[in-house]
């Protein structure tokens, strides 16, 4: 498992070659990948500043492992608004203005009312995701620009109490 108490970096050294949609063979320069969320893998180290959520156990990962998290909704979180604050938040640092960011996270639902799904990023405005999480894993990711440091992301599952999510 990835340290969980650091940043964690990635980098290629050189360029790579690549075939895009019209068989064209590219270049593509050496990426740096920062995540910027200590834990991002471990929910009992995100704030539960509102006690909407409590942590129930492991289940099984996106790519088969048991390394997800099962999250247990303990108030109606479907009616909160924009401005009700994260269920699940984890603080960034170490970000500058500009920055460009993603935003990427598995979501299944498990059991229960889950209707939607929003969730908060640089800047600090939610964006609404036009789906329903549903039982089966959803990748979501969301480019975006850091314009408030520091700041937090949070995922936010609507739905009724007792739903639970991973």
């Amino acid at each position: 498992r990835a340290s969980e108490n650091a940043f964690i970096t990635s980098s290629r050294a050189s360029t790579a070659s690549y075939t895009d949609r019209y068989g064209v063979r590219s270049w593509a320069l050496p990426p740096s990948i920062t995540n910027y969320i200590p834990f991002s893998q471990d929910f009992s180290q995100w704030a539960d500043t509102f006690s909407r959520w409590s942590i129930v156990g492991s289940t099984t990962d996106p790519v088969g492992g048991s390394d997800a998290t099962e999250i247990n909704l303990d108030v109606d979180t479907d009616n909160l608004g924009v401005s009700g604050g994260g269920v699940v938040e984890a603080a960034i640092s170490g970000i500058a203005l500009g920055d460009t960011l993603t935003a990427s996270f598995w979501i299944k639902v498990i059991s229960g009312e889950v209707t939607s799904l929003d969730f908060t990023i640089p800047p600090a405005s939610a964006r609404t995701i036009t789906l329903a999480p549903t039982s089966e894993w959803q990748h979501i990711i969301y480019p975006t620009c850091a314009f408030a440091t520091p700041t937090f992301f949070g995922i936010n599952p609507r739905g009724k109490t007792g739903a639970r999510v991973a």
